[in-house]
């Protein structure tokens, strides 16, 4: 799954909005990667069942 393209606020802060509906539980790992600053940052994301 692609979350597209996001550019980050002024103070670099990132947001969205993840709709998990129909995603299996598990871990996923959400990559962020700055253009800019091509700093690479991973983050988990635990999906549970609902």
């Amino acid at each position: 799954m692609s979350l597209g393209t996001h550019r980050a606020t002024a103070d670099g802060v990132l947001s969205f909005v993840l709709d998990t509906a129909g995603v299996a539980p598990g871990d996923y790992a959400v990559v962020g990667y700055g253009n800019r600053s091509e700093m690479q940052v991973v983050n988990i994301l635990t999906v549970t069942a609902s």
